[in-house]
């Protein structure tokens, strides 16, 4: 049995289109893969950031009226 004509070439043809539509889905995988661990960093160091002054905010709500307590009781 013999192939139609053409089918060869076809068939060479999309393997190398197959072959050259992976070589871009892996490059895309990898820039996907080095923003994803860029953004993580920059989110974890939002995350510390923010609990750094909440934490400092936090102090100053609860010193004032510990501060205010102490000044009353002394006058």
């Amino acid at each position: 049995m013999t192939e139609p004509s053409g089918w060869t070439e076809y068939s060479k043809f999309v393997l190398k289109e197959l072959e050259r539509l992976n070589n871009q889905f892996e490059k895309i995988s990898e820039k996907i893969e080095k923003q994803n661990t860029t953004y993580t960093s920059e989110i974890t160091n939002l995350k510390l950031v923010t609990a750094k002054q909440g934490a400092i905010w936090g102090f100053v709500a609860g010193a004032i009226p510990v501060i205010i307590s102490i000044v009353l009781h002394l006058v």
